[in-house]
């Protein structure tokens, strides 16, 4: 018994001799990020930016593996069953952590238990749209004429979190749509390019090109003000509809169990690269808004949104199984 107590001590002390060396040396190879929507959506945009930043900030590569399907499970389960040691961390929006619960009987994580929240990275409003072919010049337009043409019109986004959104004005302004699931936010733009679909939820980044090239049509954006980018597009309070004035939040997470001083070696980095002179313009004309913050504060953030966004999808009666 008393070989075994030696034993123990030496392991325990071993294992906090070996967190900090390791997060010392961290990091000394590649790190893979997973992104739970495919190639060209607003996620994937944003962590490639800011990937390269931290590339060449840490001296590893950050290499993105797209894991999209099934609103983000997929990725998020990979995610939870990785080693927690740094090299396998997730970039998503926040509807991973503050949607699915609600939306799903039995999620395959637990997003108090299976992750360690790294921080915020930035925040979006996302634009209603149309294609510019079509007639309508406002919401207004749009609004009137999917009320006097019920189930005629097919609305699609690149996340469940503008679904909801969508829910919330099908109701809100008592008309009915179709509603067709997407992967991500490229797949939901070729299908408005396409005419497979008539209205779309999206985030900026996803159709900034478009809209500057005159192929989609913004009808209102969902930020409490005018985006810089688009200073002629209302906003959805404008527009008469505050209930659904929100922004998206994009976040970092790494497994749970991931030593702290990681955790906060990546925080600073993702602060750094969305501070940076020669990445900023980018952002912004992506409209997204740096909103680097603390593990805690995002930690706050995502406890807070989850019990909105219950609420609402209470409401509105969604369930996804």
């Amino acid at each position: 018994m008393k070989h075994m107590s030696k034993l123990f001590a030496v392991l325990m002390l071993s294992t906090l001799v070996v967190a900090p060396v390791a997060a010392q040396s961290y990091p000394n190879r590649s790190i893979r990020v997973i992104v739970p929507f495919g190639p060209g959506g607003g996620t994937d945009i944003l962590m490639r930016l800011v990937g390269q930043k931290m590339q060449e900030s840490m001296g590893q590569a950050i290499v993105i593996d797209n894991r999209p399907g099934a609103n983000t499970l997929i990725g998020a389960e990979a995610l939870a069953k990785s080693a927690p040691d740094g090299y396998t961390l997730m970039v998503t929006l926040d509807m991973t952590m503050t949607m699915n619960p609600s939306l799903y009987s039995k999620l395959p994580y637990n997003p108090e238990k299976d992750f360690a929240a790294v921080g915020m990275i930035v925040k979006t409003p996302v634009v209603f749209l149309t294609h510019s072919k079509l007639p309508f010049q406002t919401l207004k337009e749009f609004l009137d004429y999917a009320r006097a043409n019920p189930g005629k019109i097919t609305y699609g986004a690149g996340a469940i979190i503008s679904q909801v959104v969508g829910e919330q004005l099908v109701r809100a302004a008592s008309i009915d749509m179709v509603y067709a699931n997407y992967k991500g936010g490229g797949q939901a733009l070729q299908g408005i390019l396409g005419g497979d679909i008539q209205f779309g939820i999206m985030d900026i980044a996803s159709v900034a090109a478009n809209l500057r090239d005159g192929k989609l049509r913004a009808l209102a954006v969902s930020g409490e003000k005018r985006e810089t980018t688009m200073p002629n597009v209302p906003t959805i309070r404008e527009a008469g509809y505050p209930e659904l004035e929100y922004r998206d939040w994009w976040g970092m997470y790494a497994p749970a169990g991931t030593p702290r001083p990681i955790i906060d070696r990546l925080n600073a980095e993702i602060g750094k690269a969305v501070s940076a002179p020669d990445l900023r313009p980018k952002l912004a004309e992506l409209s997204f808004e740096p909103a680097h913050s603390s593990p805690e504060v995002m930690l706050r953030d995502q406890r807070s949104d989850a019990q909105k966004w219950d609420k609402v999808i209470k409401a509105a009666g969604l369930k996804l199984d």
